[in-house]
């Protein structure tokens, strides 16, 4: 696990994870020519988890190469001299189901399916941290539905359909609506 790396690069890749799982903690990432990459990946069926990394310079600040490698970053920033922010981030998918259990901590979710969502689970992982924010998935046309521990703005149903978004948090009880667009 690389703590608070500070790595200029030159011509390819800052970090390239090749095998396995990382967590990159703090420090800095640059290239000051607009080429390379800051992380890269091409592991599979691992989690590369970005966390608090300065990423400047680069033609590609970060890329998941991998189709099967779920890449997330939190807390970054991203120096407006990277032509490309991200290429390929991971977006962990849920079915919708009366009950949706949203496993690991990631703050954005797709969903698939069209069974109305009436609860969402372990509402105590999320609190005391940023809002999440789920996606409707393409082919997906559900319903958030007010009640269990669900409240939206004005207590009235939220059909969803592809590319609808809606923005929760939580106080650990309940999730509480903080935003939403319909596509």
């Amino acid at each position: 696990m690389p703590t608070a790396p500070n790595i200029w690069a030159t011509n390819s890749a800052a970090i390239h994870v090749a095998n396995g799982g990382v967590d990159v903690l703090g420090g800095s990432l640059r290239n000051n020519g607009g080429v390379g990459i800051g992380l890269r990946t091409s592991s599979t069926s691992a989690l590369v988890h970005v966390t608090g990394v300065n990423f400047h310079g680069f033609a590609k600040a970060i890329e998941n190469f991998s189709v099967t490698t779920r890449l997330a970053h939190t807390a970054c920033s991203f120096g407006n001299d990277n032509a490309v922010v991200i290429t390929s981030a991971f977006t962990p998918v849920v079915a919708s189901a009366a009950t949706v259990e949203f496993g690991g901590e990631f703050f954005n979710w797709l969903i698939t399916g069209a069974v109305p969502i009436g609860t969402i689970a372990s509402p105590q992982r999320y609190a005391g941290k940023p809002p999440i924010s789920i996606l409707a998935a393409a082919g997906a046309a559900f319903t958030v539905l007010v009640g269990g521990n669900i409240s939206l703005t004005g207590g009235v149903n939220y059909p969803m359909v592809a590319g609808d978004t809606l923005t929760l948090m939580t106080d650990g009880s309940a999730w509480y609506e903080v935003g939403r667009s319909k596509k």
